[in-house]
């Protein structure tokens, strides 16, 4: 695994796209401070400008120096959500901006799976995650064919059995949320 690491790492820090297994799905992923990976990650997944990808990170302290203040509930939340939870908070910093929606808002992930705490770490930077399919198309696997050929660096190691897409909220300061994918 460190080998695969280590690889994957080096492509992010070129501004490279790569496949790798998520705590959810199989993901298409870049760094989340680099613009260019961004875009290239676009032109791979065909998306069309404007649609907002999610961020994932390894922990608290990366999380704030993406988003401006969190609301109170999402500690609790995070602490007690046992499976995958995207949560989309009110306002990231000016550092994100060029992820945030409309809005001001950005969609986060803390991770608990090992490897994707310890590319994010190595990498020193949060990943933008998406799932690894074209715009449009549903998630399949036999996908994933068509895709490796247009990245950087594909992760060589295995995705658990039974993942599926992460539940996602929006939550307002108040503590008011809205499900989004339940």
């Amino acid at each position: 695994m460190e080998k695969v690491l280590k690889e994957a790492c080096e492509s992010l820090q070129k501004g490279g796209v790569i496949l790798y297994p998520t705590d959810t799905i199989w993901g298409l992923g870049c760094s989340a401070e680099n613009e260019e990976g961004i875009q290239k990650l676009s032109a791979i997944k065909e998306r069309k400008a404007g649609k907002n990808y999610l961020v994932l990170v390894s922990d608290e302290r990366m999380l704030n120096n993406y988003v401006q203040e969190i609301p109170e509930v999402a500690y609790d939340l995070l602490d007690s959500v046992q499976e995958p939870l995207t949560i989309v908070y009110p306002k990231c910093t000016k550092k994100m901006e060029h992820l945030a929606a409309a809005d001001g808002s950005i969609a986060i992930r803390m991770v608990k799976d090992k490897f994707c705490i310890e590319l994010i770490k190595k990498l020193k930077a949060g990943l933008v995650s998406t799932s690894a399919n074209f715009s449009g198309q549903e998630y399949q696997h036999d996908v994933l064919q068509d895709l490796k050929d247009r990245l950087d660096y594909c992760c060589d190691i295995p995705l658990k059995e039974g993942n599926k897409p992460s539940k996602m909220i929006k939550l307002e300061m108040n503590g008011e949320f809205k499900i989004i994918r339940g």
